[in-house]
């Protein structure tokens, strides 16, 4: 009978050891798994910033030349609108400075 209840013990330790164990291993991954996950998303919004950061760099530009595009159509339109005032109109739309 002590056989029996030495080997249940035995057996008992083992087990409890062995959960132990696994508890700790299976802890220490979801911390890992966790963590990388945190530094993924930490790299992505970091990602996303810059983008955003560079996509609002490239519409400024794009801007700055839309202005420039448009300063110059309303010197072309001015100049046409002068020329044609002052030839075709016989000067009744021309400035009197």
């Amino acid at each position: 009978m002590e056989l029996l209840q030495f080997v249940v013990l035995c057996l008992s330790v083992g087990s409890t050891i062995f959960v132990t164990i696994s508890w700790y291993n299976s802890t220490v991954r979801k911390q890992y798994a966790a963590q990388r996950d945190f530094e993924h998303l930490k790299r992505n919004y970091q990602q996303l910033a810059d983008n955003q950061a560079q996509i609002l760099k490239e519409m400024d530009s794009r801007f700055d030349m839309a202005t420039l595009d448009l300063r110059d159509i309303k010197g072309l339109i001015t100049s046409i609108v002068v020329k044609i005032s002052t030839e075709n109109t016989g000067g009744w739309m021309k400035r009197n400075e």
